[in-house]
């Protein structure tokens, strides 16, 4: 009777009246004849009727454990069900955390690559400014050259001219003098400066 009370605290009604029958036959059991005001008659009456309310809560108490033994097999389903859920969800995060350690190395490998390629950009920019500077030079000291030129072609133009006024009244060999002159001085290679 002690465990029932310590289990079901309070306990349910069902339960006390079993409690109550067990109590009422341990006092029938255990009174002393001699003391007894009741007829035996009444107290086999009495026993029978604590017994059939035994039986009934025996009864009430079975059914009574055999539903709360469906409803625990019903909850550890679904504790079973929760956990294999929740054992889903540690691998997916596992997963996910893979993914994101990976997706994490290739951000840096392209940051990597994106600061080397801007530097490279930067480096290839100042060459091309360089280039372009020596390239205008050069275009320009082109378009001097053509110039010298154009003005020496003009002034030997001018001088064979002159030349040929001079040695049309020659007649002692001055004309092949200054057209040796003439050839000597284009075989000479002159270096204008800028």
């Amino acid at each position: 009777m002690k465990w029932w009370k310590e289990w079901f605290n309070p306990a349910p009604p069902k339960i006390q009246r079993l409690i109550d029958g067990f109590n009422a036959l341990h006092e029938t059991l255990s009174e002393n004849p001699e003391h007894s005001t009741t007829s035996i008659i009444d107290k086999r009456k009495q026993v029978r009727q604590k017994i059939d309310d035994i039986k009934a809560s025996q009864a009430s108490v079975a059914t009574a454990c055999s539903s709360m033994i469906s409803i625990t097999k019903s909850l550890e389903a679904q504790i079973n069900l929760h956990e294999l859920r929740r054992q889903q969800h540690v691998s997916r995060a596992e997963e996910l955390q893979a993914q994101i350690k990976k997706l994490s190395s290739q951000l840096k490998e392209t940051e990597d690559g994106l600061l080397l390629e801007t530097l490279i950009k930067e480096e290839t920019a100042t060459l091309l400014t360089r280039h372009n500077e020596r390239l205008a030079k050069i275009v320009s000291f082109q378009s001097e050259l053509e110039a010298s030129s154009v003005k020496s072609q003009s002034q030997l133009q001018d001088a064979e001219k002159t030349i040929a006024g001079f040695t049309d009244q020659d007649e002692e060999g001055l004309t092949n003098y200054v057209h040796s002159l003439l050839d000597f001085f284009a075989s000479c290679t002159f270096r204008p400066y800028a």
